[in-house]
């Protein structure tokens, strides 16, 4: 093997651990094609949605968004790259004509940044997931040539090989991260999701509580209700608690009501620095299912690990659910009331909750915890 190219594979495999060496490896070979830039896509095989992307840092931002966010759904190299054997590469010459290309607004955006050829393929590294990636060239530069495309196929065992130990180490760092020995505990079932409801993390009360109540149910590892109502409630909660656009991520609740119990589910926003979040490139929320009737008050460290407080901040949140106020609490605290107040305020920014009886409603429906 070339030098050249021992150095690629060389930050490819380091790139297992290390998220920069990675990002230099692709960054390595796209140069080595004569790309401009490359595009990973991990995208999620039940709908083709994306789970998360790594651009080249010299693409145009706003550009990148816009094409993962608009452009991708209606990309029709997307299922073709995805259908095709993983590792086979593609060039986009080679599979759609010119007429093809003109019916596809894709390339009007490639334009827009100053390209136009590409070669694609993706890479299954997981049984659901697959990374899809495209590197792009200048419109002067010319197609990628059979030699250029003959070069990416001699590292394809090499890139196949490092994206799937990366995916499980990625995976188990993400397993550790959680600290999953104090949430398997808990009475209460709590999963790890993302806004398309898809589960990161259970715990074993989770399987118990569905169990018992019909109306939700865990589908291809996603939480699924089954009244389109409910399911679209709980959507608008995900949406809200993993933020909207231009908009404050906030925590919210619902009821479901069922034959024979009732499911009560909180949603709360993740923070990115939360331990729970594991370093997951986009927003995550916590899911909490119980008997909302139980009445029991969340355990305090628990509370604090749930909504990443301070141990003053959960003992707060313990006593507005109690019925006390922010006095009694700089009271019982020893603290200025001013002090007290800036408590709350902290509490009412990490919680996602905008009013006090919203702190009080969501400890109340986490009681059990």
């Amino acid at each position: 093997m070339q030098p050249p190219l021992e150095s690629i594979v060389s930050k490819l495999y380091d790139g297992v651990t290390s998220p920069e060496d990675w990002y230099a490896g692709l960054d390595a070979l796209c140069h080595a094609l004569g790309g401009s830039m490359f595009h990973l896509l991990r995208i999620d095989g039940h709908d083709l949605s994306l789970v998360e992307s790594l651009a080249s840092t010299g693409a145009p931002a706003d550009k990148v968004l816009a094409y993962e966010e608009e452009y991708m759904r209606h990309d029709e190299r997307v299922p073709v790259v995805w259908t095709a054997p993983a590792g086979r590469v593609l060039l986009d010459h080679e599979v759609f004509d010119a007429r093809a290309m003109l019916r596809n607004p894709t390339y009007d955006l490639l334009d827009s940044m100053g390209l136009r050829h590409g070669m694609g393929f993706a890479l299954h590294v997981q049984d659901e997931f697959s990374d899809l990636i495209g590197l792009l060239r200048e419109r002067a530069d010319g197609p990628f040539s059979p030699r250029d495309k003959a070069l990416c196929e001699q590292l394809m065992p090499h890139l196949q090989r490092a994206a799937g130990l990366r995916a499980r180490m990625t995976h188990l760092a993400a397993q550790a991260a959680l600290g999953h020995a104090a949430l398997d505990g808990v009475q209460r079932g709590v999963a790890v999701v993302d806004v398309h409801g898809r589960i990161r993390y259970a715990n074993p009360a989770l399987a118990a509580h569905l169990a018992r109540h019909r109306a939700c149910r865990v589908r291809h590892g996603r939480l699924r209700f089954a009244s389109a109502r409910d399911q679209a409630r709980f959507e608008r909660l995900l949406a809200q608690a993993c933020g909207r656009p231009g908009a404050v991520a906030s925590a919210g609740a619902m009821r479901v009501d069922g034959a024979a119990v009732r499911l009560g589910v909180s949603v709360l926003p993740l923070r990115a620095g939360h331990p729970l979040h594991a370093r997951h490139p986009h927003p995550l929320a916590l899911v909490v299912v119980a008997d909302p009737e139980a009445g029991a008050l969340a355990n305090a460290q628990l509370l604090a690990q749930a909504l990443d407080l301070t141990p003053t901040e959960a003992r707060l949140a313990q006593m507005l659910a109690a019925g006390c106020t922010v006095n009694e609490f700089a009271a019982v605290q020893g603290c200025t009331q001013h002090t007290a107040r800036t408590h709350l305020k902290n509490l009412l920014r990490k919680s996602g909750c905008h009013r006090q009886v919203e702190v009080v409603r969501l400890v109340q429906s986490l009681g059990g915890l």
